[in-house]
């Protein structure tokens, strides 16, 4: 840019001496014909930095295109949590809305037992209670959350008190932070 305006400076300088009389005519045609060389390189350079700019914005476009892309097939939890079930493995066709793992939500552990009809006059709703389990060295204190109110194994007649002492209900229990279990911690 700054050599086409010292050329047109020349130029413009040639045609004012050429018209007093102190500059040939051969000058003035060589200065002319410098400048128009010097301007068709300015009009080339400004096409390829306007090229230059449309391929970066293309570029630009492209990426945000393949960015969108990405982000669209990448799918995230709600939720943080551990891991319970893989549903379905790496390389496996799922369609949109399948579950691919069963979640369970953070703290949202619980520990489920049944207990004997005879032991459910001890315990009640909201009460710590000591478990023990395979796996698992020490006692978990948890506090009961859910006494189901129907048996879930029953004997096939219920005649008497012996037979009630067969039943068994389902009970859960919410552990104590300091208890989760980490994820291989307790054996199903």
């Amino acid at each position: 840019m700054n050599r086409y305006r010292a050329i047109h400076g020349v130029l413009l300088a040639d045609q004012t001496l050429q018209g007093v009389g102190y500059a040939t005519d051969q000058r003035a045609d060589t200065d002319r014909a410098a400048y128009e060389v010097a301007r068709a390189r300015l009009a080339c350079m400004r096409a390829e930095r306007d090229q230059a700019a449309n391929q970066s914005q293309a570029m630009k476009s492209a990426l945000a295109f393949w960015k969108q892309r990405l982000e669209d097939m990448i799918v995230l939890a709600p939720q943080g949590g551990v891991i319970e079930r893989i549903y379905r493995l790496i390389g496996e066709i799922v369609a949109a809305g399948d579950p691919v793992v069963a979640l369970r939500p953070a703290g949202a552990a619980k520990i489920r037992f049944y207990a004997p009809q005879p032991l459910l006059s001890s315990i009640s709703t909201g009460e710590r209670i000591a478990l023990s389990c395979d796996g698992r060295r020490g006692d978990l204190s948890a506090r009961v959350s859910l006494i189901c109110g129907t048996p879930q194994f029953t004997p096939p007649a219920i005649d008497g008190p012996k037979e009630r002492a067969k039943l068994a209900f389902l009970v859960e229990a919410v552990p104590d932070a300091r208890d989760v279990p980490a994820p291989s911690g307790l054996l199903p």
